[in-house]
């Protein structure tokens, strides 16, 4: 594809998304789909209209119509104006205050790999973000505090009883 300076531009597409349940085979289900939208949203290096057009590309059905109809009320929405709309019919209902708040109360299961609960922890941060709860800057600011207030419980309990053992041994 030629940018609008005349050059080459490949770029990452994005996976399709339709909006209808259950999920279709070789779509994304909505929470994937605007994770890795907002993300190569901010990455492409191009103006608004061609992040328009990338979005539009990627969607059909339901997700499709609605976009149509945003484009008819307001021809001059922006990329961000189509994410909020889809964010709007196909997100959760929760607000941003809710899910922050689920952000800071969610631990690590006994049992859970890390791996899994940093998915986990890191699915609702997006969420909170793309409600508009936290800014992109304070992302990871946000994941680094949750995780060290979770692992500093879990870490206080080992001391304690690397304590016990070493006192028990001693006597």
């Amino acid at each position: 594809m030629l940018t609008e300076n005349g050059f080459m531009d490949s770029y990452r597409k994005l996976r399709m998304f339709s909006g209808v349940k259950p999920t279709p085979s070789g779509e994304e289900e909505y929470n994937a789909w605007a994770e890795q939208t907002v993300h190569l949203l901010e990455e492409w290096q191009c103006s608004d209209s061609v992040k328009k057009q990338r979005i539009v590309e990627s969607l059909k059905g339901p997700a499709a119509d609605i976009l149509r109809f945003l484009k008819v009320q307001n021809p001059i929405a922006t990329a961000h104006d189509y994410m909020r709309a889809l964010e709007t019919a196909f997100g959760t209902t929760e607000s941003s205050a809710d899910l922050l708040v689920k952000f800071r109360h969610t631990f690590q299961w006994e049992g859970e790999n890390l791996s899994a609960y940093l998915l986990r922890l890191d699915k609702l941060l997006h969420c909170v973000f793309r409600k508009g709860g936290v800014p992109l800057a304070e992302m990871n600011k946000l994941r680094i505090e949750q995780i060290v207030r979770d692992t500093s419980f879990v870490q206080k309990c080992v001391f304690h009883l690397r304590e016990h053992c070493r006192c028990s041994r001693s006597s």
